[in-house]
C-alpha cells in the first residue's frame, strides 16, 4: 500500500453552505438500516445514479445525521486507482496511530502484503472499534476505488455477522471498473444490504432547492419549467439558479435554459472577473483539493487581495469549495462534472501552459501527470524518464503504478516499435498487480500489436484468467518453442515467469510444463517468488503424468524452497499439504496446510497453491470435522475473492456444497450450486457437474446424479483438474451407476479407483460402493463380506468417519433385510452415533427407521444440550475448551471478535452455563461433547 503525496480531499467535510433538499424516503431507509446496525445487524447501502444527480449530497447528509457512530470516511479518486490501499488509508486516517500500527498489514508502510492478510486484520480492527460503539464506513465514488482496498473491504464485509457496522457507498452507473460488479453482486445477495437508485428531484423538491439558493420562493410556473428542462438534475438546476439574475427569475417570462450543464457553466465563467476565472482554471487543472497558496501560485494571482477577491467570486458561483479551518486551507471544484466542463472550455494552449507550471508546483506522482498532460505530442525525453521510473517502481513491487507510467511513456513514444514495447510492458505490470480485468479491456489493442513474446505472454495470461484452456494451450506451446530456441534465454525466461508452465499445464501439456518450469527455475535471474510459484506447477505436472503419489514423492527431491520454510513462501508447504490430503495422509497434510494458511494470513504471498484452503476444507470433511470444513470452505471463497482469481471460483464454490449436501440441506446446497453456475467457464464444467451430483445425492436422486456425471465415465486422469478432483467425482459416478442399475459401468468405474485402494478414505468408500454393487447383482453374502472386511480394519488417525459411518449403515441394513436383527442393530447404532454427530440428516433418518425395525430406540449421544448448537457455536465452544482467547478465535475463524462474543453468549444461554470458565470446565471434564 502506498501513501499519497500532496494534498487530497480525504477526510474533508462538506462545507456548511452545501444545500440539501428532499430524498426523505432514502434518508428514512438508511436511518432504519443504521438502527439495525446499532442493534448488531451489519448493514450496507449502495447509492447509485448518474454524475451530479445528488449521490454525494445524500451520502454526506445521512452520515451527518448518524448519532453515536464512529465514522470512517473515504473518497475514491480516479487518479489514485493505481495506488494499492489508497481508499483504505483514507478510512483509517482518522484513527489513533497506535491502533492502526498494531495491525501492520493495514499500514501504508507495510510493504508487500496481500488483500487476504489485510482483510483479516481489518476485521480484527473493526471488532476493537465496536467496543466503543457502532461504526459507519463511508466511501464516495466507489467506481474509482483501488483494487487492493476493494478486495480488503469485500473480505471484511463477507465476514461481518452480528457486528455494529453500517457501510454507505456511492457509485456511478457508467464505469469501466469491473470491480464494481463484485460489490453490486454482494449487495444484491446480502439480506442486510440495499441498493438505492438516485433520480432527479421532483417538482416540490426543485422549489425547495430554489428557495434555499435564492432566499425566496420562485413562481410555480418557473419551478415547473426549471424542473422539466433540467430533469430534476440537482447540479444542473443549482447551476442555473446561481447563474440567472434574480430579476429574470421573478419576471414570469419563459426561462432561457442553456441546453446542457456545460453551457450553463460557460455562462457562469463568462461573467467572472479574470482573476476568478484564472483561479477556477487552475483548480480544473490541479483536479484535487489543493492548498490555496499553491492554487494562487498556479493562477498567477498578483496579491493576497487578488486571491481573496477571486476566491470569493469562485465560491459564490457554486463551482468552488473552500475549507478555511483545515491547516492547509485547501480549495477544490465541487464536482468532477464541473471540473470536466471547465477543463473542456479551456483552449488547449492554456491547458498545456497550466499543466507545465503545475508540474513545478506540486510534488510526487501528481507532478508526473502534469508533465504528461503538458506534452503537446511525442516526447522522447519524458517517455524515457517515465520508463526509468517504472523500472524502479516495479523493482519495489509497485506494479500498478509502474503499469500506469509505462502506459504514459507508450503514449509519448514516437515510433511504433517503442510505443508497442512500452504498452506491452505496461500490460505485464498490470497483470503482476493482479489488474487482469484492466488488461482485458485493452485486449483488442494488445492483439493489434506486432507479434512479440510479451504480446503472446499477455494473451496467455488473459486466456488462463478466463478459463479458455484451449487458447492458452495453443499460445503456451508457441511461447515454449520460442523459449527453447532462444540463444539468450535469461531475459525471456524471466519474462515468462510461472505463466508459461501454468499455461502448458492447464492445457494438458504436462511434460512441456515441467521442461518450461526448469528452464525458468534454472535461470539465476529468477526471483524467489516466481520460483516458489513454479514448483507447485512442476508437482502438478508430475501428478498428471504419474499420479499424486509420485508428485508427493517428487517434492522431496525438488531443489526448490524448503517446505518447512513457509513464513516467506508458503506455496511449497501448501502444495505438499494438498498432495498429502489427496493421498489420504490427512493428519500430516492438514498440519502442513495449517502452517501455510497461517503464513498467508500473516501476509506471505500465495501464487502457486491457491487451492490450499479448499483442500483443507475437504480434509476436514473426510475426517468428519464438518463444522471446521464449512468454515474453511467459506474462507476458500473469501480468499479467492480477495485475490481476484476468477478462474478458481468454481473450485472454491464447489467445496462449499459438500457439507450442506451431506447434511440434507438441499435449499442451501442448491443456492450455492446456483452461485457456482454463474462462475461458468470451461474449467468449471466438471466441477459444476460434481456439484449437481452432490445435490442429487442428498435426496438419493440417482438418475440426476448419473445425468450430471455420465459424460466423464471414460475420462482419464490426464489433466491437472481431473487429477485434483477425480477422488471427488468418480466415487459419486460409481454410486449413481449402482443406483440406476448400470452395474457393468459401475464395475468399470470402481476398477479405475482400484489402484488407489491404499488411500484410507478411498478404501472405505470403494468397499461400501462395491458392497452395494454386489447387492445389486444379487450377491448378498459377498456384499456383506466386503462391508465387514472394510470395517474390520481398526480406525486410524486418517480414518474417514463419514464413510465408516455409511459403511456401518449399509452393513446394518443388509443384515436387517436378511433377518439378522441383533448384529444389524450393532452396526446401525455405530452408524447412528457417527451420523448424528455429523448432523447428516438423511443418514440419521434412515438409521432411525432401520433401528425402529430392529426394535431399538435411537439416542442422540451428543451430550446434554449440545445438539442445540449451530456449527459456528460448536466451533467457537471447542476453541474455548482449548483456552483460546476471543481475539485468537476470531483470527483463526476469520470472523470479527464481536461475532465471537455473540455466539458465545448464545452458547451459554442454550447450555444453561454461567460463562466461559464453566463452559471450559465442562468440555475438559468430558461432560459436554461437541
Amino acid at each position: 500500500m502506498a501513501k499519497q503525496s500532496g494534498a487530497s480531499s480525504q477526510g474533508l467535510s462538506p462545507p456548511a453552505d452545501r444545500v440539501f433538499v428532499g430524498r426523505t424516503e432514502e434518508l428514512a431507509l438508511i436511518a432504519g438500516l443504521a438502527r439495525r446496525a446499532a442493534d448488531g445487524e451489519p448493514a450496507m447501502v449502495l447509492i447509485r445514479g448518474e454524475p451530479g444527480i445528488g449521490k454525494t449530497a445524500l451520502l454526506h447528509t445521512c452520515i451527518g445525521r448518524l448519532r453515536g457512530f464512529r465514522v470512517l470516511n473515504a473518497t475514491a479518486d480516479r487518479h489514485e486507482t493505481d495506488y494499492p490501499g489508497a481508499v483504505l488509508t483514507q478510512l483509517l486516517s482518522a484513527l489513533d496511530a497506535d491502533a492502526v500500527r498494531s495491525h501492520p498489514h493495514l499500514s501504508p508502510d507495510a510493504g508487500r502484503t496481500t488483500p487476504f492478510a489485510a482483510g483479516v486484520q481489518l476485521l480484527s480492527l473493526m471488532g476493537e472499534l465496536q467496543a466503543h460503539g457502532p461504526v459507519a464506513i463511508s466511501v464516495d465514488d466507489l467506481q474509482w476505488i483501488d483494487d487492493f482496498s476493494l478486495r480488503v473491504l469485500l473480505f471484511m464485509w463477507r465476514r461481518l455477522r452480528v457486528d455494529n457496522v453500517i457501510s454507505v457507498l456511492t457509485a456511478r452507473h457508467e464505469t469501466q471498473n469491473s470491480n464494481l460488479a463484485d460489490v453490486v453482486s454482494f449487495v444484491r445477495a446480502s439480506p442486510g444490504a440495499e441498493e438505492i437508485e438516485v433520480t432527479g428531484l421532483r417538482c416540490a423538491e426543485t422549489a425547495e432547492l430554489a428557495r434555499a439558493v435564492l432566499g425566496e420562493d420562485l413562481p410555480h410556473a418557473d419551478v415547473s419549467r426549471l424542473q422539466e428542462q433540467t430533469g430534476g438534475h440537482a447540479m444542473f438546476a443549482r447551476t442555473l439558479l446561481t447563474e440567472m439574475p434574480l430579476e429574470s427569475l421573478r419576471s414570469g417570462d419563459r426561462l432561457a435554459v442553456p441546453p446542457s450543464l456545460s453551457s450553463a457553466i460557460y455562462q457562469l465563467l463568462a461573467a467572472l472577473p479574470p482573476d476568478a476565472r484564472g483561479l477556477i482554471d487552475a483548480l480544473a487543472v490541479l483536479d484535487a483539493a489543493t492548498p490555496l497558496p499553491r492554487v494562487a501560485q498556479l493562477a498567477e494571482l498578483p496579491s493576497a487581495e487578488a486571491v481573496a477577491r477571486a476566491l470569493d467570486a469562485a465560491v459564490q458561483t457554486g463551482l468552488a469549495e473552500w475549507w478555511p479551518l483545515e491547516p492547509t486551507t485547501p480549495v477544490a471544484l465541487r464536482h468532477s462534472l464541473q471540473r470536466e466542463a471547465v477543463y473542456g472550455l479551456m483552449p488547449a494552449q492554456r491547458r498545456h501552459a497550466l499543466h507545465s507550471r503545475a508540474a513545478d508546483i506540486v510534488h510526487g506522482a501528481a507532478a508526473w501527470g502534469h508533465r504528461v498532460a503538458a506534452a503537446a505530442g511525442p516526447d522522447a525525453v519524458l517517455a524515457d524518464e517515465l520508463e526509468r521510473l517504472a523500472t524502479e517502481e516495479s523493482a519495489l513491487g509497485k506494479h500498478a503504478m509502474a503499469g500506469t507510467h509505462l502506459l504514459w511513456a507508450s503514449e509519448l513514444s514516437g515510433t511504433r516499435g517503442v510505443r508497442e514495447r512500452r504498452f506491452l510492458s505496461a500490460a505485464l505490470e498490470s497483470i503482476a498487480a493482479n489488474q487482469v480485468v484492466r488488461v482485458l479491456r485493452r485486449k483488442s489493442d494488445i492483439e493489434a500489436c506486432e507479434s512479440h513474446f510479451n504480446r503472446d505472454l499477455i494473451l496467455l495470461a488473459l486466456h488462463i484468467f478466463t478459463g479458455e484452456h484451449e487458447h492458452a494451450g495453443r499460445i503456451s506451446k508457441q511461447l515454449f518453442a520460442e523459449l527453447k530456441n532462444a540463444t539468450e534465454r535469461s531475459d525471456i525466461a524471466i519474462q515468462a515467469g510461472y505463466l508459461l508452465p501454468w499455461g502448458l499445464l492447464v492445457s494438458g501439456a504436462a511434460r512441456e510444463a515441467i521442461e518450461a518450469a526448469h528452464l525458468i527455475l534454472d535461470n539465476p535471474g529468477t526471483d524467489p517468488l516466481t520460483a516458489s510459484s513454479a514448483w507447485p506447477l512442476v508437482s502438478g505436472a508430475v501428478a498428471t503424468l504419474e499420479g499424486p503419489a509420485e508428485a508427493l514423492r517428487s517434492l522431496a527431491s525438488m531443489p526448490g524452497p524448503d517446505p518447512k520454510a513457509s513464513a516467506e513462501h508458503p506455496d511449497a508447504l501448501g502444495t505438499r499439504g494438498v498432495w498429502r490430503v489427496i493421498e489420504g495422509d490427512l493428519t500430516s497434510g492438514l498440519a502442513d496446510l495449517r502452517l501455510a494458511m497461517k503464513s498467508a494470513r500473516e501476509g506471505a504471498p500465495v501464487t502457486g497453491c491457491r487451492r490450499m484452503w479448499g483442500y483443507a476444507a475437504w480434509g476436514h470433511f473426510l475426517l468428519g470435522d464438518w463444522d471446521e470444513s464449512l468454515l474453511l470452505a467459506e474462507t476458500a471463497v473469501d480468499e479467492a475473492l480477495a485475490g481476484g482469481y476468477a478462474f478458481d471460483y468454481p473450485f472454491e464454490q464447489l467445496i462449499r456444497i459438500f457439507v450442506p449436501a451431506a447434511r440434507g440441506d438441499v435449499d442451501l446446497a442448491g443456492r450455492l450450486l446456483g452461485e457456482m453456475a454463474e462462475a461458468g467457464g470451461e474449467a468449471g464444467a466438471l466441477l459444476h457437474a460434481t456439484g449437481k451430483a452432490l445435490l442429487a445425492q442428498a435426496t438419493s436422486d440417482y438418475p440426476a446424479m448419473y445425468a450430471a456425471l455420465c459424460p466423464w465415465h471414460d475420462e482419464s486422469p490426464d489433466h491437472i483438474d481431473i487429477v485434483m478432483t477425480e477422488r471427488w467425482w468418480r466415487p459419486l459416478l460409481a454410486e449413481a451407476e449402482v443406483g440406476t442399475g448400470r452395474f457393468d459401468m459401475a464395475e468399470e468405474t470402481l476398477e479405475r479407483l482400484a489402484p488407489t485402494s491404499y488411500v484410507p478414505y478411498l478404501r472405505m468408500q470403494v468397499a461400501q460402493l462395491r458392497g452395494r454393487l454386489l447387492e445389486g447383482r444379487g450377491r448378498r453374502s459377498a456384499a456383506l463380506a466386503a462391508y465387514q472386511e472394510a470395517l474390520g480394519a481398526p480406525p486410524s488417525e486418517n480414518d474417514s468417519a463419514p464413510f465408516r459411518g455409511l459403511t456401518h449403515l449399509h452393513a446394518g441394513r443388509l443384515l436387517l433385510e436378511d433377518g439378522h436383527r441383533r448384529p444389524a442393530a450393532d452396526h446401525l447404532r455405530s452408524a447412528h452415533g457417527t451420523l448424528t454427530r455429523l448432523r447428516a440428516a438423511p443418514g440419521v433418518r434412515l438409521c432411525e427407521s432401520l433401528l425402529a425395525r430392529c426394535g431399538v430406540r435411537s439416542t442422540a449421544g451428543t451430550g446434554i444440550g449440545a445438539d442445540q448448537l449451530t456449527e459456528r457455536e460448536r466451533e467457537i465452544a471447542r476453541y474455548v475448551g482449548l483456552g483460546t482467547t476471543n481475539r485468537e478465535i476470531a483470527e483463526n475463524l476469520y470472523i470479527s471478535p464481536k461475532t465471537v462474543e455473540f455466539h458465545l453468549g448464545r452458547v451459554y444461554t442454550k447450555l444453561g452455563l454461567d460463562g466461559r470458565k464453566e463452559l471450559r470446565r465442562n468440555l475438559q471434564a468430558g461432560h459436554l461433547e461437541l
